[in-house]
C-alpha cells in the first residue's frame, strides 16, 4: 500500500463534478476509485485524481494494475505512525 501525502499540491490539481440538488456523503466508506490487483495507492482530496493518472502509467508502462482508494470521510483526523 502506497500512502500518497503533499501539502504542497495545488489545490486546483484535481477539478470533480458538484452534484446538482440534495446529495449525501457517506461518513467513514472509502471511495474505490479504480480497481487493480497489483498494488493499492492511497490518497484523498486532489492526491486522488494525481493517483489516478500515476495508476495509467503504471499500467500502460510497466503492466502493474494498481488499486486506487479515496480515504474515507471522517470527522477526525486520520492518525497513521510514520514510517520514518
Amino acid at each position: 500500500v502506497y500512502v500518497c501525502v503533499s501539502a504542497c499540491l495545488p489545490a486546483t490539481a484535481g477539478v470533480s463534478q458538484v452534484p446538482v440538488g440534495d446529495y449525501e456523503v457517506p461518513l467513514g466508506k472509502a471511495r474505490i476509485a479504480r480497481s487493480g490487483g497489483d498494488v493499492t495507492l492511497l490518497g484523498w482530496g486532489a492526491q486522488v485524481h494525481v493517483l489516478l493518472k500515476a495508476a495509467e502509467l503504471a499500467e500502460k508502462q510497466l503492466g502493474v494494475q494498481c488499486e486506487v482508494i479515496g480515504k474515507p470521510r471522517v470527522c477526525c483526523r486520520l492518525r497513521m505512525p510514520r514510517a520514518c
